[in-house]
């Protein structure tokens, strides 16, 4: 028995190993003061503080951060919302609502909102990401909250 685990415990160490040594690469290498990857011309913090001197990339962050967390929240309330609604009710009936965009695939109920903005004339921007981030995340918070 203990030879079994030594070898599972080396087979998973490997293979956390292989997952893990490109990221570790690219960390390191992103310390070189070289502008070439392949050759290590000593350690710098300079291409860091050029990101942080770029406003486009910094612009970009803070959408991201927006992004993230502006669907979170009113997809927690909503989804809190029809919980409470749900078992309030004592009904299952919203089940299949909130069931079918964790079962459908994210990149076809992405392309399906983006046919239905289209469609509608809607004009492609941060209201219409908020609005796809929040509807695909709204059924993982009403099933996380339902009773």
């Amino acid at each position: 028995m203990a030879l079994g685990r030594t070898v599972l415990l080396a087979y998973t160490l490997a293979l956390l190993a292989f997952l893990y040594a490109p990221i570790v690469a690219l960390v390191i290498s992103s310390f070189n003061s070289s502008k070439y990857i392949g050759r290590w011309e000593g350690f710098t913090v300079r291409w860091y503080l050029e990101l942080l001197n770029d406003e486009d990339v910094i612009r970009a962050a803070i959408n991201s951060f927006v992004v993230a967390l502006l669907p979170a929240l009113i997809s927690t309330c909503l989804g809190a919302l029809a919980a409470y609604y749900s078992a309030r009710m004592g009904s299952s009936s919203l089940d299949p609502v909130f069931y079918v965009p964790i079962v459908i695939p994210e990149i076809a109920e992405a392309f399906s909102l983006l046919l239905l903005f289209c469609w509608a004339g809607v004009e492609l921007g941060f209201l219409t990401v908020l609005i796809g981030h929040t509807a695909y995340n709204v059924a993982y918070a009403y099933v996380a909250l339902k009773p």
